[in-house]
């Protein structure tokens, strides 16, 4: 088993995203919506001073995005990152593929 990790920048092509995995049957998606750390900064200015060491990571990524979590075997992931690349321009997106080892339990 492997956990694909996919951060979406563009929210405009997640829907069209999503439903490119279930025409190829990818399942077992988690997706988590995150704030910016620029928005977090500015929320709590007073409360965030670490922050500011983050500058260069702030820069980077500005706008709200996806998190997307994809669990399953090696071709699955392989494919879901397939997609991923065909449909969103290269710096709207980055993502990893982590081997999970001694998984327990079921996914179906």
């Amino acid at each position: 088993m492997n956990l694909c990790v996919i951060v979406l920048r563009e929210e405009e092509l997640y829907a069209e995203l999503m439903h490119q995995f279930r025409e190829k049957n990818i399942t077992n998606i988690t997706v988590i919506e995150s704030v910016s750390l620029r928005k977090e900064k500015k929320r709590h200015k007073k409360a965030a001073p670490i922050f500011s060491s983050l500058r260069y990571m702030m820069d980077y990524v500005d706008d709200d995005s996806y998190q997307i979590e994809i669990v399953g075997t090696e071709e699955e992931v392989k494919e879901a990152q397939k997609i991923t690349k065909e449909l969103v321009p290269v710096r709207a997106y980055f993502s990893y593929i982590i081997p999970l080892r001694d998984v327990e339990g079921t996914l179906s």
